[in-house]
């Protein structure tokens, strides 16, 4: 408590004019007290506000009490206050609440303030700090942020035109750190670049990112909803950090963020209004060197640094950076899948699972893939081709019946016999080299791959294709029940009888039974 030798009627007074405006130097002239007691009174209503309406309803003890006013120079109950600075930086580390602070005060003052008198001048003392510091977050809770109005003109080097860059800002809500970037525009590929590098500046990513209803963020916010930005979504999907957007027309809801962009706009941007830039990076590396001295500077109102703050603060509590940056795609709503279950991209053709026929599908463009999604679930997945006019299928995407109508080429026959071994392959290449019935064989020979798949015989293939060109049998049915019935397992016969004269002109062979009647259908 303050011992104060003033009559309680110039307490009041005194209390009238400060909530005025007026002056310690006016105050004084006009009701006789010294500037010494008006300073007292001042900062005792800094703590304890009271209107001028109100001051009628305190009776002269009430008021000296509420005040914490004493005439007596021997008051034998006199307060110590807690350093609330120190309170402040305290309640925004984790998990610290202002009840175990006060108790850590009455333990070293066991004649300190009550516990809901603590509370009570904590909060005053807060509602006298800058705009900046009003409102409270804890460490690594959230990063504020906010396009500056004021835009900086690039000069191209190559032909003299202009464009002009525009300034994010984002500050940290605990620690009072900033960081500011210029990009070409605020749309959404420069407003997820700007994250990238914030992230990379800090070391981390905070729990929440508190901004206002530009369209790279939200697409609505009104009282039939909210509605994010697709691509922002995924984009706080990768990082995993929460989106909070301010409510319209309610900029005290990021205060931080005005104040952070007024210091940028006034330090920063007027500082750098005569130099001329010739690039984006060469206009970030000026901001970032000015941004440096900002983030290291102290004041006598604030007496440590932002940069000592983030240290102390949010540097420990911020979740860590993902493995793989974000890799910045575009994207293509609503697109709806057609008949033949495909989405095209620049007239190319990509398919879906045949299910989702007739519905609309969203497509997320990267440099080297085209991912689809349903509802924000994957479906399907493509190589992005750089031809035109192609078609892309997967046989997982097919339907059933389709899947069984489909036929591989005769290249992919070839490809596929020789995957399989050099048997297969002389033994296919001898079915196809009789043009006369070349359809007809790819067609067979389709429907004995799928039957030797299905039956899971695919092992035993090249042995069988094997045995089958020894004995120049070139009908597919017949392998089939070659294969079926482990036929190529019996035992050569003696040689004496298995021997012939294979060009005897009684011998037709093989190439009699391919000309002249052609391949058995399997």
């Amino acid at each position: 408590m303050h011992t104060m030798r003033v009559e309680t009627d110039k307490i009041r007074q005194t209390a009238r004019f400060l909530n005025l405006g007026f002056s310690q130097r006016e105050i004084s002239k006009q009701i006789k007290i010294h500037r010494s007691s008006i300073k007292i009174i001042r900062e005792k209503l800094s703590l304890f506000p009271i209107q001028n309406d109100e001051l009628k309803l305190f009776t002269d003890n009430e008021l000296l009490d509420f005040l914490e006013i004493s005439r007596q120079s021997n008051y034998s109950t006199r307060k110590i206050y807690p350093d609330f600075d120190y309170i402040n930086l305290e309640l925004k580390k984790r998990d610290m609440t202002i009840e175990l602070l006060w108790q850590e005060y009455v333990a070293q003052y066991a004649n300190g303030l009550s516990y809901s008198r603590f509370c009570e001048v904590f909060r005053n003392f807060q509602k006298k700090r800058h705009a900046s510091m009003r409102q409270f977050y804890k460490s690594g809770e959230a990063l504020l942020v906010d396009f500056c109005g004021r835009t900086v003109e690039i000069t191209s080097p190559i032909d003299g035109s202009k464009s002009y860059a525009q300034v994010f800002v984002g500050v940290l809500g605990a620690s009072g750190y900033t960081f500011a970037y210029s990009v070409p525009s605020q749309k959404t590929e420069h407003w997820l670049e700007c994250f990238i590098k914030a992230f990379e500046h800090i070391g981390g990513v905070p729990e929440t990112i508190i901004t206002d209803n530009l369209k790279a963020a939200v697409i609505k916010n009104n009282k039939s909803g909210l509605e994010l930005q697709k691509d922002f979504e995924d984009f706080a999907a990768h990082y995993d950090f929460a989106i909070l957007p301010t409510r319209p027309r309610k900029p005290k809801d990021k205060s931080p963020a005005e104040v952070a962009v007024q210091i940028v706009q006034r330090s920063i941007l007027a500082a750098l209004r005569n130099q001329k830039f010739f690039s984006i990076e060469e206009l970030n590396c000026a901001i970032q060197e000015k941004m440096d001295i900002i983030n290291r500077k102290t004041t006598r109102r604030f007496t440590i640094s932002r940069f000592d703050q983030f240290n102390a603060l949010d540097a420990k509590d911020l979740n860590p950076l993902p493995l793989y940056p974000y890799e910045l795609c575009t994207w293509k709503r609503n697109v709806r899948v057609s008949e033949s279950y495909r989405v095209e991209y620049l007239t190319n053709h990509y398919s879906v699972p045949y299910t989702h026929i007739h519905l609309k599908v969203d497509l997320k463009i990267s440099n080297k893939a085209i991912h689809i999604f349903y509802e924000r679930e994957k479906i399907a997945e493509h190589h992005l081709s750089s031809n035109t006019y192609q078609d892309f299928c997967l046989e997982e995407h097919m339907s059933p019946a389709h899947l069984a109508q489909k036929g591989l080429s005769k290249d992919e026959i070839i490809l596929w016999a020789n995957r399989i071994g050099s048997n297969t392959s002389k033994y296919v290449e001898q079915i196809l080299a009789q043009k006369r019935d070349l359809a007809r064989n790819i067609k067979s020979l389709n429907k004995f791959r799928k039957w030797v798949v299905d039956n899971q015989k695919s092992h035993c293939l090249e042995e069988a294709c094997g045995y089958a060109l020894q004995r120049f049998i070139f009908a597919l049915d017949r392998l089939q029940k070659i294969i079926a019935n482990n036929a190529y397992y019996i035992q050569d016969m003696p040689n004496e009888i298995n021997q012939v004269q294979s060009y005897h002109q009684n011998i037709r062979g093989a190439d009699y039974y391919l000309k002249s009647q052609g391949v058995a259908h399997a």
